[in-house]
C-alpha cells in the first residue's frame, strides 16, 4: 500500500473506546437517578401512577442498562482492537 496505512489508528479506536465507557457511565447514573425519582416519594397516586411506575421498572430501566452494557462491550472490544492494532503495527 503507498503512502498510508492499512486498518484502524489505534489512538483513534482507544479515544473512542473510552468515549463509549464515558457514555454508558452517564446512561448508568442518569438511570440510577430516574430510578429514584421514580420509585420514592413522589406525590403521584393513582392508577397512571402505578403504570408508569410498572413500566419504568419493567421496560425502561432495564432497556437503559442493557444499552450501557452493550456500550461498555463495545468499548471494550474496541480496546482489544487497538491494542491488536498497536502490537501489529509495532512489528
Amino acid at each position: 500500500m503507498e503512502g498510508g496505512f492499512l486498518g484502524a489508528d489505534p489512538v483513534d479506536l482507544a479515544r473512542l473506546a473510552k468515549e463509549m465507557e464515558e457514555h454508558a457511565e452517564l446512561i448508568r447514573q442518569t438511570r440510577s437517578t430516574l430510578g429514584t425519582v421514580v420509585n420514592g416519594d413522589l406525590p403521584w397516586r393513582g392508577p397512571d401512577a402505578f403504570f408508569f411506575r410498572h413500566a419504568w421498572n419493567s421496560s425502561h430501566a432495564p432497556t437503559l442498562a442493557s444499552g450501557a452494557e452493550l456500550l461498555s462491550a463495545a468499548s471494550r472490544k474496541l480496546r482489544d482492537q487497538a491494542a491488536a492494532q498497536q502490537q501489529t503495527s509495532n512489528r
